[in-house]
């Protein structure tokens, strides 16, 4: 597992870039980065519909956005990144290998929970010792460090502030697939 430095400098690098980031939008980063996108997907029909909708959904103004790139890193030393739609499809890569992809990411068994702990953690540590300060606050915050503790971790949404703010658009891939897609 990386050092309790390497995943500090990783949050300070969210924070940054995404400012109106809470808590509760770094829980959601650090779940799907151990746990992947599994519990996100019914079938491949579905999940290409899903994309499909949301693709549909945006606007051209959207998909010229810059400032984001393709592939997101989810934490240091994960498996899974996010491939965010936006740029992957003004880019015109194809949807059919991105849901193809997404679906395959959802099968790997991933994740430990005692590790995810960990990293919280390191996390729950940045923060009370001030190495990072969020800027926004998620509705889930005061009861993140809680959940990560129960037997059965929970995953939760992205803030109000941050979908807001940022329109996430995106979907969790093995990172050895997602480095392929679009010739990144």
């Amino acid at each position: 597992m990386p050092s309790n430095e390497a995943f500090e400098v990783f949050f300070q690098k969210i924070i940054q870039e995404r400012p109106k980031t809470s808590l509760q939008d770094i829980y959601k980063l650090l779940y799907q980065a151990e746990f992947g996108p599994g519990h996100a997907i019914p079938s491949q029909e579905v999940a290409k519909e899903r994309l499909q909708a949301e693709i549909k959904q945006l606007t051209s103004e959207e998909i010229n956005r810059s400032g984001e790139s393709i592939l997101e890193e989810l934490s240091p030393g994960s498996s899974y990144v996010r491939i965010n739609l936006r740029p992957y499809i003004k880019n015109k890569c194809s949807e059919e290998r991105l849901v193809e992809e997404f679906f395959h990411a959802s099968f790997k068994k991933a994740g430990s929970e005692s590790r995810f702990r960990e990293v919280i953690s390191i996390l729950e540590r940045a923060i009370t010792t001030g190495k990072i300060k969020l800027g926004a606050k998620g509705e889930e915050d005061t009861y993140i460090f809680e959940m990560a503790q129960k037997l059965t971790i929970p995953q939760v949404s992205h803030s109000k502030a941050y979908k807001n703010s940022y329109s996430p658009s995106y979907r969790v891939v093995l990172k050895e697939d997602g480095e392929k897609l679009c010739k990144l």
